[in-house]
């Protein structure tokens, strides 16, 4: 018997009307279908991404589709510690529910010196856990946050 899973998910998703959700690469694949089901269940989403114009492309077509929906875009970049910081500073006074880490950040460019290829490395590492720690830690007070294959 094949599992149909519109039908899970209508069974196994509760509403999460008035929860805002935080999620790092929300206009890729996985993040845009997420963002959708999301939506689906009602919750505000802030919708965090590098590539600003492929963000509001994706932010046009669910507003389209989720015309009554909070959709908020903000643009990090996981490459550069600045971005990450403005972005916590912008969230600071925020609600945040949920925080979804879907970025996929560790592409690390082909150097010719190792000792640059490892801080590049180590930034890629460091800038999401520490956006995953400001966020988490001092606006959740530890509360929901999913990493997902993608942040690994």
């Amino acid at each position: 018997m094949a599992l149909n899973v519109e039908q899970w998910l209508q069974d196994n998703t509760w509403d999460l009307q008035g929860k805002v959700v935080v999620m790092t690469g929300a206009a890729g694949g996985l993040g845009s279908v997420t963002t959708r089901y999301l939506l689906q269940a009602n919750a505000n989403i802030i919708m965090l991404e590098r590539d600003v114009k492929k963000m509001e492309v994706v932010a046009q077509q669910l507003r389209a589709e989720f015309p009554t929906a909070e959709i908020e875009t903000i643009q990090i970049d996981f490459n550069h510690l600045h971005s990450v910081n403005e972005v916590v500073l912008q969230l600071a006074d925020r609600r945040v529910d949920y925080l979804i880490l879907n970025a996929g950040v560790y592409q690390v460019p082909l150097v010719e010196s190792e000792l640059e290829q490892y801080k590049s490395q180590i930034l890629h590492y460091v800038a999401p856990k520490s956006f995953d720690y400001d966020i988490v830690n001092d606006k959740m007070g530890g509360g929901w946050q999913v990493p997902t294959a993608a942040d690994f």
